[in-house]
């Protein structure tokens, strides 16, 4: 009798934890859904999210399999933009799409954004005009060209006095989106210009196709 007893009350247990997962399964990733548009709503019009982890648990630990959110318009800071990666970190799987997106002074339209585990992939396309306006008043510059996947910029930093037909490259330097004006001999460093920089993300490459009449810009990192 005592170790049937037992036997049932141990069922019983194992019964309930298996309801309470079954009863996770359901609950848990339409509130991480919920929650997630309360961190972006804010910064973007959201589409859709979806979330998926298994067993759903993990949610309480921030921790998912993928999430999926498509968005209409996004703007944000570049402060705000790693804010939310990083609060992702748990998500093995991130794939984010937006119609258009304005980060800091970046303005990209067909943009997208993907995390798989650490590695980190945006792309999104920009016009003439949108190039311009990412950089300051003060370097007044156009694109002319890409090399080498590498966007060139050409135009006259005021640093210099207004000088004419200075060329700069958008490229990567220490984790950090820079324009690094080119044959400038000893002041070249001086005029660098910072995109994009944060201590949680650390940009390793940024390439640049031209499609029409606009540039299709790509940039790979991780996240710290």
């Amino acid at each position: 009798m005592p170790s049937s007893r037992a036997a049932r009350i141990a069922l019983l247990a194992v019964a309930v934890l298996l309801g309470l997962l079954i009863l996770c399964q359901f609950v848990l990733p339409p509130l991480a859904e919920r929650s997630i548009r309360g961190k972006v709503d804010d910064v973007a019009t959201v589409e859709d999210v979806e979330v998926k982890a298994f067993p759903a648990v993990k949610l309480l630990w921030k921790h998912a399999d993928k999430a999926e959110v498509r968005l209409g318009e996004v703007r944000a800071s570049t402060a705000k933009f790693a804010d939310l990666v990083d609060e992702a970190s748990g998500v093995k799987e991130v794939d984010v799409t937006a119609d258009r997106a304005q980060i800091g002074d970046a303005q990209l339209t067909r943009a997208e954004f993907h995390k798989d585990g650490d590695d980190l992939v945006g792309t999104g396309f920009m016009s003439e005009d949108a190039i311009l306006a990412a950089l300051p008043l003060g370097f007044r510059v156009k694109p002319v060209r890409t090399d080498n996947g590498q966007l060139i910029v050409r135009g006259s930093p005021g640093i210099l006095g207004g000088a004419v037909g200075v060329e700069g490259r958008v490229v990567t330097q220490d984790g950090a989106i820079i324009v690094n004006p080119e044959n400038i001999p000893l002041v070249g460093g001086l005029v660098d210009y910072t995109v994009f920089t944060d201590s949680r993300i650390s940009v390793d490459s940024v390439t640049a196709r031209t499609i029409g009449r606009n540039y299709l810009i790509t940039a790979r990192g991780k996240l710290n």
